[in-house]
């Protein structure tokens, strides 16, 4: 999964995706106690950990999406103050220092921010460039990225 946040965030403590994980494993097993699990125990764990996700979304701790495997770009776009109707989310950023990374990253000490921002409470959207991703995704390091391609995902900050 990927994800926005502020370094501030409360959900940037390290271990924290590890823990998410562990806790959505945490549920009555068929039988009790059994070391190995049944495909519709991976996909009980798999909604949870989506679950724990979007609730910390809807807190504004983090903009989390599942893109897929394999390497993306993403680019950050501040935009004016205007009135707007809907957000698609909010994120709260308490020191105003974003970072875009797959959500494993939460807690790294070597995790830079790639945009500043004031401090404050952003509406935040995602959108895709659809044919773009659509397409064959050989390359799996970022030096392998194609610097032709557009960003794949779009991330627009609106101060609220």
């Amino acid at each position: 999964m990927l994800g926005v946040w502020d370094i501030g965030s409360p959900a940037h403590t390290q271990g924290h995706y590890d823990a998410a994980w562990d806790e959505a494993w945490k549920f009555d097993r068929d039988p009790p106690g059994a070391a190995s699990w049944k495909h519709s125990e991976m996909e009980l764990a798999c909604e949870r950990f989506e679950q724990y996700w979007s609730h910390l979304q809807s807190r504004g701790e983090v903009l989390a999406w599942k893109p897929g495997t394999g390497v993306y770009k993403v680019e950050l776009r501040l935009l004016p103050q205007a009135p707007r109707k809907r957000a698609a989310a909010i994120l709260r950023c308490p020191s105003g220092g974003l970072a875009v990374a797959g959500l494993k990253c939460l807690g790294s000490p070597d995790l830079e921010p790639v945009l500043r921002v004031p401090p404050g409470v952003y509406r935040v959207g995602v959108g895709a460039e659809k044919p773009q991703l659509a397409g064959p995704r050989p390359f799996r390091t970022r030096l392998e990225y194609p610097e032709r391609f557009v960003p794949d995902y779009i991330v627009t900050l609106q101060e609220k």
